[in-house]
């Protein structure tokens, strides 16, 4: 029963921006700044530091960037998804 009551206070609490935005925004930003020197390539990356970006702004409430945060969200989600299919076809057939 408690455990109800904590997560019915958590979408009631203004912290729940906080969870479900900027939390995840500034982890995608972190990885989107790793990107840049690792294996995937340049757009992923860049896409990745928009996304942290804009879910950084909204935030601070500028205009409609949490509509902005969340396609861009989901478009560096598949860029990510598309060059871990690839790095894994590459490793199996090596």
């Amino acid at each position: 029963m408690a455990a109800a009551t904590y997560g019915s206070a958590i979408f009631a609490s203004p912290l729940f921006v906080v969870y479900a935005i900027v939390a995840l925004s500034l982890a995608i930003l972190l990885i989107g700044r790793v990107m840049l020197k690792g294996v995937f390539n340049s757009p992923t990356a860049y896409l990745g530091l928009a996304t942290g970006v804009s879910g950084m702004a909204s935030m601070a409430g500028w205009g409609m960037t949490v509509i902005v945060n969340a396609p861009l969200a989901t478009v560096w989600l598949l860029f990510v998804r598309y060059r871990l299919c690839v790095l894994a076809r590459n490793r199996e057939a090596a």
